[in-house]
């Protein structure tokens, strides 16, 4: 494994080893391997019940963390941190701190594989994830969305944060 391949994956080693370590209870089943015990055990955090929250708490919009990743043949490794504004449907008009990480896939490509290099496929495409870094449980952020931009990524949080309930 190439030094920026190692680089690359060393922060979701550590936030997998973080969510199993801080799960409570262990897991049912020593089947499942290590990342899917680790997505269980957010998911049973992130619907743990007894996190109440106002509605004002889920727009505190400087609360709110988003990371673009973006997977590209043409990208550099780097990270890096930009402000966006934009409308959200949730809130108007906001500006969020946005964590952008960029991935060099070309590495990784093989002629059995052309189609994932594609605009849209594996190793060519973006992800984008907002998350409120303050209502967590063990550590663990229980509102985050995923979604095609920034803005709808943030809204749909701000919407789980809501649907969370009231103090």
């Amino acid at each position: 494994m190439n030094r920026s391949r190692a680089v690359a994956l060393a922060p979701i080693f550590f936030i997998t080893l973080f969510a199993f370590t801080n799960c409570g209870e262990g897991f049912e089943s020593v089947k499942d391997s290590l990342s899917q015990a680790s997505a269980a055990c957010l998911n049973k955090l992130r619907n743990e019940p007894t996190l109440k929250v106002s509605a004002a708490e889920c727009e505190v919009f400087s609360d709110y963390i988003c990371e673009r990743r973006i997977f590209s043949p043409t990208a550099d490794n780097n990270k890096s941190v930009r402000s966006e504004c934009g409308l959200t449907e949730a809130a108007g008009e906001v500006c969020v701190s946005v964590l952008v990480n960029s991935f060099n896939t070309s590495g990784a490509r093989e002629p059995s594989n052309a189609k994932d290099f594609e605009a849209g496929g594996d190793y060519n495409r973006e992800e984008i994830l907002c998350a409120n870094s303050k209502l967590t449980i063990n550590g663990v952020s229980v509102i985050h969305s995923e979604g095609s931009n920034v803005f709808e990524a943030l809204s749909l949080a701000i919407e789980k944060c809501r649907a969370r309930g009231v103090k």
